[in-house]
């Protein structure tokens, strides 16, 4: 049984963290859910989140940056982790990014 020092230290010792270990989801839980998806599908979720995530910024810079850098991201996963599907769709972005990015307004 804990006592009410052990609990203070702990809290202390984890304040400088910024961890909150009662609102976490367990690792099993996450781990279930990931499972029945492969990598390219999980980037792939990544990627539009954080597109429709940018969109409020209304930053043509950032949309052009972030579909570049997940088009890099798809082509270095590594092909056992994925289909070739999402290869291809990594050598598009890689393309379109740096155009969406050129032709922002200052």
């Amino acid at each position: 049984m804990s006592t009410r020092r052990d609990r203070t230290e702990e809290r202390n010792f984890n304040a400088g963290f910024c961890v909150s270990y009662e609102y976490m989801l367990p690792l099993s839980f996450i781990d279930g859910i990931l499972l029945g998806f492969n990598m390219g599908q999980i980037l792939f979720v990544g990627f539009l989140l954080t597109t429709v995530g940018a969109l409020p910024l209304k930053s043509q810079k950032l949309i052009g940056l972030n579909t570049s850098l997940f088009g890099l991201i798809f082509i270095l996963t590594p092909a056992d982790m994925m289909p070739e599907l999402y290869l291809f769709f990594g050598i598009t972005l890689i393309v379109i990014g740096p155009i969406v990015y050129a032709t922002a307004k200052n």
